[in-house]
């Protein structure tokens, strides 16, 4: 039972902790049927176009049926990422998603399943970053994640998040 001035207990599928802190905490009336999927617009405009840059949490859940939550990771970024691979190289393409022109000098890291860098580089001219035997470069562990960082701004991919079947 919620107390005055005290927040639900609730569980967290993203813990803030010290790598960031909490923006807001608001309560959303969801109008619809009991059971029934609805579409609610929840405006995060307030946190748009005001210097941060990175990731945001955005948690959902009702504080009477804890049990009952939902999370999204939403990244506010400029630099857009593609990666390609072969069996024997890696390339990692960065445009600016305002200008889609391409971005040269961004620090791009790969990281494997266990957390270990691989392999870092940065883009050329063209925004490509080039990995010619990745796979070497990795030994036994297996590549989970590619990050990119420029200036102020950083972005990454999970890989097997955004894999296209091609068979």
């Amino acid at each position: 039972e919620e107390q005055e001035g005290q927040r639900p207990r609730r569980k967290f599928r993203y813990v803030v902790r010290n790598f960031g802190r909490q923006l807001d905490y608001d309560t959303l009336e969801i109008a619809g049927a009991p059971n029934r999927e609805v579409s609610t617009w929840l405006s995060l405009e307030r946190f748009l176009n005001n210097g941060y840059k990175g990731f945001f949490v955005v948690e959902l859940a009702n504080p009477a049926e804890a049990w009952r939550t939902t999370g999204k990771l939403v990244v506010l970024s400029d630099i857009g990422l593609v990666v390609k691979r072969s069996d024997d190289e890696l390339m990692v393409f960065a445009t600016s998603l305002a200008s889609t022109k391409p971005l040269k000098g961004v620090a791009v890291t790969l990281v494997s399943t266990s957390n270990q860098v691989i392999a870092t580089g940065a883009t050329d001219g063209d925004g490509v970053a080039r990995f010619a035997d990745y796979r070497n470069a990795a030994k036994d562990f297996q590549l989970k994640l590619v990050t990119a960082e420029v200036d102020n701004d950083f972005n990454f991919i999970h890989l097997d998040d955004y894999r296209v079947e091609t068979s």
